[in-house]
């Protein structure tokens, strides 16, 4: 039986030290287990129609679906509006969130250091400006 790193949430902070609720912290976490498990890349679209693009937070294909991380957890999660709202007090993204989705600097983002960055994010709760560079 493969192993399945994201039945291990015991991993990674709550839903509440990430300010987030818990399905966008589920979600973030099915996403970095696809990532490691090579479920998806950025060469071609899986056996699911998805792709990882960093540079897109979702685009729909006739041949697929491409996401970067947070579009991809919008993917997997089935839910177009799984980042509209946070438990924060304006309701908007926790800042290490939105470095996370928009603020990885002028690279290419790969899976592998995507998933580098996530689960980095997932254990500490911290995601600095322009993280690709130094991953």
């Amino acid at each position: 039986m493969l192993h399945d790193p994201s039945k291990e949430t015991s991993l990674f902070l709550s839903a509440e030290a990430l300010s987030l609720f818990e399905k966008q912290r589920d979600a973030l976490i099915k996403t970095l287990n696809y990532m490691e498990l090579g479920l998806i890349n950025e060469d071609e679209y899986n056996q699911d129609g998805l792709r990882f693009y960093m540079g897109e937070w979702l685009t729909k294909r006739d041949c697929g679906t491409a996401g970067c991380i947070g579009g991809t957890a919008v993917m997997l999660a089935g839910d177009d509006k799984l980042f509209e709202y946070y438990p924060t007090v304006y309701k908007m993204a926790p800042p290490a969130l939105d470095n996370l989705f928009f603020s990885w600097g002028a690279v290419h983002v790969t899976v592998p250091i995507a998933a580098k960055q996530l689960r980095k994010y997932l254990t500490t709760g911290e995601c600095p400006r322009q993280w690709a560079p130094e991953n």
